[in-house]
């Protein structure tokens, strides 16, 4: 069933009206089924001189947030050898983001387009951004927000971090091909979790009756819960099994498809102060 609400966003200091929807039209909902993939990690597809030019590209970039000055002594932090003492994680109930970048194309092509290209094929680039972040971020997809969009892969690519430390980009085995959307389930039934919501997802809360490809139907494995996701209510990952844990290395990228809903792992288990990272999404070539 598809399903709207009205909302109206701000973007760059715009307003933008769009609807929520829960599937697309059949056709599109086609190409979007027959193009999936597994989730994937290529390894070593970036030279440490290309890492250090994309950080560098972000440390230029003009950065988004609530705190400017803030954010302009992340720049002198990259400098320093201490980088992952000088921000620690936001508190119950903060951002998670605490500064981010919109990737200039052109300016990061000769880079990222051939990386790209070998690691998922022929594409067509949506847009991007450079993300700092000082905690967690849980179960949502980003899948855009236009239903006539034939959405293809998404990419990761990690570029700072205490790397001393496992950390990974959650990947489950269930899909939406709706609009990007955050999972909820059992949140709003708890005194003990923080309701989060955002204009530019739609938030799914009853699972059985929603459009989620791929449920269990059964509780989610405990050892995955303890090793992985602790930051998530339990009740939200009803349903829910792990496709792929994806482990970040150094020179790598993740590529999975914008249909998969995924989180990062727990930070406060893994004793990570904040993580730096580019993401890319991107639609299928027009045949």
């Amino acid at each position: 069933m598809q399903r709207h609400l009205h909302i109206v966003m701000t973007h760059w200091g715009r307003d933008i009206m769009y609807e929520f929807f829960s599937k697309r039209p059949p056709e599109i909902e086609k190409h979007i089924i027959d193009s999936w993939e597994p989730s994937k990690v290529h390894q070593n597809v970036f030279t440490k001189d290309e890492t250090r030019q994309l950080i560098s590209i972000f440390k230029k970039a003009p950065k988004a947030g609530a705190g400017l000055t803030f954010y302009k002594m992340f720049d002198d932090c990259l400098e320093s050898d201490d980088f992952e003492n000088t921000y620690t994680r936001p508190k119950f109930g903060e951002q998670s983001t605490a500064c981010s970048a919109p990737v200039c194309w052109e300016e990061s092509k000769e880079i990222l387009d051939p990386v790209v290209k070998k690691c998922i094929g022929d594409y067509k680039m949506i847009g991007g951004k450079f993300n700092l972040t000082l905690g967690p971020y849980r179960l949502h997809t980003d899948s855009g927000r236009y239903p006539e969009s034939k959405i293809h892969k998404q990419i990761i690519i990690p570029l700072h971090w205490n790397e001393k430390l496992p950390v990974y980009s959650m990947l489950f085995n269930q899909r939406w091909t709706g609009c990007q959307a955050r999972f909820q389930r059992g949140v709003y039934d708890s005194a003990d979790w923080e309701k989060f919501e955002t204009p530019t997802h739609m938030t799914v809360i009853d699972y059985e009756n929603s459009d989620i490809h791929n449920l269990t139907n059964t509780n989610f494995d405990l050892d995955d819960y303890d090793k992985y996701v602790t930051h998530i209510n339990y009740e939200s990952l009803w349903g829910f099994s792990v496709e792929l844990p994806a482990r970040w290395e150094s020179q790598s990228l993740i590529a999975y498809d914008r249909s998969v809903i995924h989180s990062s792992c727990h930070f406060a288990e893994k004793n990570l102060k904040n993580k730096l990272f580019l993401t890319l999404v991107t639609e299928q070539l027009d045949a």
